[in-house]
């Protein structure tokens, strides 16, 4: 788990939220997971954890799981 302090540093830095948000992306794309891996885990974890995943996805792509499904 990452620790208080490196979180804090990234918290007070534009250039590096920017960073990491910007490998975030490229990882996403550069990902070799088959997609409906990634739906069924992404789906899975949002059963255990329904308001993690959303915040996760709105920060990712601005729509919670409930409204990207009805898009599909």
């Amino acid at each position: 788990m990452l620790n208080n302090e490196l979180i804090n540093d990234f918290l007070q830095s534009d250039s590096l939220l920017y960073q990491l948000a910007d490998t975030i992306q490229k990882e996403i794309i550069n990902d070799d997971e088959p997609l409906d891996k990634v739906a069924r885990n992404i789906l899975l974890t949002y059963i255990e954890h329904p308001d993690v995943v959303d915040n996760i996805m709105m920060s990712l792509c601005g729509w919670t799981m409930e409204s990207l499904m009805k898009k599909v």
